[in-house]
């Protein structure tokens, strides 16, 4: 169930980001459609490291401080993905524009089970 819970909307912002990106390619360069997917790219990794931490959480039994050690490591390495992204040479925007896309996918998914399930 943790494994589900942490992908949410990541199916539609994969859906957003792939034309999006090849959009940016025929418009703007390779650099912008490259950042949109490394942004999502991070916002992954992100989500695959906070599921490794709460399984590890959930079967120890680990107490707040553990939980909230392991949400700082998370933030601090998906900052150090984007940014280093940005130091190789990628488009700031792009990248943040690629961080921002899971949380659209996110949304989108809110809305669309709220309008199956009414």
């Amino acid at each position: 169930m943790v494994r589900q819970a942490i992908w949410v909307g990541m199916g539609e912002c994969v859906l957003f980001a792939v034309p999006i990106a090849l959009g940016l390619l025929v418009a703007l360069g390779w650099g912008w459609s490259i950042g949109l997917l490394w942004g999502v790219a991070t916002v992954g990794v992100g989500r695959l490291v906070r599921w490794g931490f709460l399984s590890i959480l959930l079967r120890e039994g680990r107490n707040g401080r553990a939980a909230g050690g392991a949400s700082l490591a998370r933030y601090v390495l998906v900052a150090l993905l984007a940014v280093g992204g940005v130091l190789a040479g990628l488009p700031p925007l792009a990248v943040a524009g690629g961080l921002l896309l899971p949380s659209v996918g996110l949304w989108c998914w809110t809305v669309r089970v709220a309008r199956t399930s009414g």
